[in-house]
């Protein structure tokens, strides 16, 4: 069903309007007071409670006030959960996440709650005046509004909350999309639950079920992967101008959300249509790894052209970035030709290259100094806009690059423990680590032997994966030939593998294609390249400041676009993922 706005945040509010079906006492009414808030204008009344824009005296701001239902302030153990899941979401503090303020009990209207007043519309209403004034609701609009979604969703997800009710009604678009916001955080669907399991009434969930992902619908176990779900279809309703599933009938919608493919949306790119399809998958585990990543996957694909462009990515979190690991300093030579006009200057390796293996038994090998051209060429077939421009790279250092990703098996002599979740067998890549867990690592491993381990940076993790190569991959441009190097989606049966089964590069370095992503030390920014346009980088370690940190190398998950050698990602430095490990460099004594 696709339900319209029907100017549900009246009053524009940061709380949804609700369809009158049971109102609260009749002394509720303009001038009451309720603790210290002044009750102003009703908002909506419905099976949620009863909603009221309020004045809070004491802070001296507008609010809005809601009424939790008469019928679930008799239920005490239902109440208790109210309260839990409110605690819950009262400690989150994110720039994309609605506050609630308070959640307290009056005399004679019981339990009630406090949350911050939003100047905003409804992202359906935002959907149609922008689709008035332009014609259309683009892709790259669709990714402006929703990202900060997704950020506010995977943030909560780390912090073991879910939202259970992602819908355009309940995301708060303020102004010409100048800030967007997430209402009504999981609580309203744990009142509204909450409700139905006292009275044994299945509530009307009109305007929420199309969004529902199937383990709801059977009432299976849910997780973040179900708040993608409903991201997922928020953004296919944005292009398409309708829901995936629509129906005024029960059965035929759980049916058809169950068992069918949504029909690919005429007029955007096939690629777009497979980031959707996955999004909405029907089991959990054929979703994208995070919120993030589904949008990252949208926007990657959203022009038809080779080049395609990517927003500014907006910090996941407020907290502090870690420590940046020490590497050497980027230094800038005079002007030079641009780089597109020069060729890389990469040092032949006549012998074979130096190797070691550490106390933990990791093999790693010298990787030379020398030349090379850095980030994806103009004319690259799938080329990000991050990737570009192509630039000179010096390496004047040479360093020890692990020949594989750090396995399960020294991530567990050195940490004691194993996160993975591919486990069984102990070559396996280590992943479900963050980049705070990959420092970690580097500092016991270095104390441990009294020499520098850290992570590559990017320069270095790109130089080491081309090994001499210009391609799209360290072998060339042959797709066809990827399944020989790479773990990937086409061949990972959508799982790690151990080390080592795939072709090396020229330098003898395995599963830098693929298998998991790598993180490297750097800052991620979009732009931080085009410094470089003509001059060479010497020795590059990133911006010296930032909230993001560069992955590398695809992963199982991905297609072969992302396991290209210029490919470069981001993540939250506290981001946990099952495709996601490291490969750690060691100084050169």
């Amino acid at each position: 069903m696709n339900q319209p706005d029907q100017q549900s945040w009246r009053g524009r509010t940061g709380v949804p309007t609700l369809m009158p079906d049971a109102a609260q006492p009749a002394t509720a009414g303009p001038g009451v007071m309720i603790g210290n808030f002044e009750l102003q204008t009703v908002l909506g009344r419905g099976g949620m409670g009863e909603v009221w824009k309020a004045w809070d005296q004491e802070g001296d701001r507008p609010v809005v006030i809601k009424l939790v239902p008469p019928e679930l302030q008799r239920a005490d153990e239902e109440m208790a959960r109210v309260r839990d899941t409110f605690r819950r979401i009262h400690a989150l503090q994110h720039q994309h996440i609605c506050p609630l303020y308070l959640l307290s009990k009056d005399p004679r209207f019981g339990w009630y709650l406090v949350m911050k007043y939003i100047d905003g519309q409804t992202l359906s209403a935002y959907r149609a005046t922008y689709a008035a004034r332009h014609g259309a609701f683009p892709v790259q609009q669709v990714v402006e509004v929703l990202r900060p979604v997704a950020e506010a969703l995977d943030y909560a997800h780390r912090n073991k909350v879910i939202h259970r009710d992602i819908k355009p009604q309940n995301i708060l678009v303020v102004g010409d999309s100048e800030d967007v916001q997430v209402v009504d955080f999981g609580l309203a669907a744990e009142i509204r639950t909450s409700v139905s399991r006292y009275t044994r009434v299945q509530m009307d969930t009109s305007g929420t079920r199309p969004y529902m992902a199937p383990e709801q619908w059977r009432g299976q176990i849910q997780d973040a992967a179900t708040d993608q779900y409903a991201l997922a279809a928020t953004a296919y309703e944005l292009l398409a101008g309708h829901l995936p599933f629509e129906s005024d009938d029960f059965d035929i919608l759980r049916a058809c959300v169950l068992n069918d493919p949504p029909e690919p949306i005429e007029g955007v790119a096939d690629s777009v249509n497979r980031a959707l399809l996955t999004g909405l998958g029907k089991r959990r585990q054929e979703r994208f790894g995070c919120c993030l990543e589904f949008i990252q996957a949208i926007e990657g694909a959203q022009v038809a052209q080779p080049v395609r462009q990517r927003t500014p990515e907006t910090p996941v979190t407020a907290a502090a970035s870690p420590d940046r690991v020490a590497a050497p300093k980027a230094t800038l030579d005079p002007v030079l030709p641009k780089p597109q006009e020069v060729e890389p200057q990469i040092q032949v390796v006549t012998e074979p290259p130096k190797e070691i293996t550490n106390s933990i038994g990791m093999k790693m090998v010298q990787i030379p100094t020398g030349e090379f051209l850095m980030g994806a060429a103009r004319n690259e077939s799938g080329a990000f806009d991050d990737e570009k421009p192509q630039h000179r790279v010096r390496i004047t250092q040479p360093f020890y690059l692990g020949i594989y990703p750090v396995t399960q098996a020294e991530y567990q002599r050195v940490m004691g423990n194993n996160p993975s979740k591919f486990q069984g067998e102990a070559q396996r890549p280590v992943e479900q680590v963050s980049w705070e867990d990959a420092q970690e690592f580097c500092r016991r491993l270095s104390k441990q032997e009294g020499t520098t381990y850290r992570l590559p940076t990017e320069a270095e993790w790109e130089y080491a994966c081309r090994a001499g190569s210009t391609g799209r991959w360290c072998f060339g441009d042959d797709e066809s030939l990827l399944e020989q190097y790479a773990w990937y989606a086409k061949n990972s049966n959508r799982s790690t593998h151990p080390v080592g089964q795939k072709k090396p590069n020229a330098w003898g370095l395995h599963d830098l294609h693929g298998n998991v992503w790598e993180w490297c030390a750097d800052y991620w920014d979009k732009n931080y390249y085009k410094q470089f346009v003509e001059k060479v980088a010497v020795d590059p370690t990133g911006l010296p400041g930032g909230s993001l940190r560069v992955r590398r190398g695809g992963g199982w998950a991905r297609d072969a676009v992302y396991c290209r050698a210029a490919c470069r990602y981001w993540f939250d430095p506290s981001c946990r993922y099952d495709y996601l490990g490291f490969r750690l460099a060691r100084t050169v004594s």
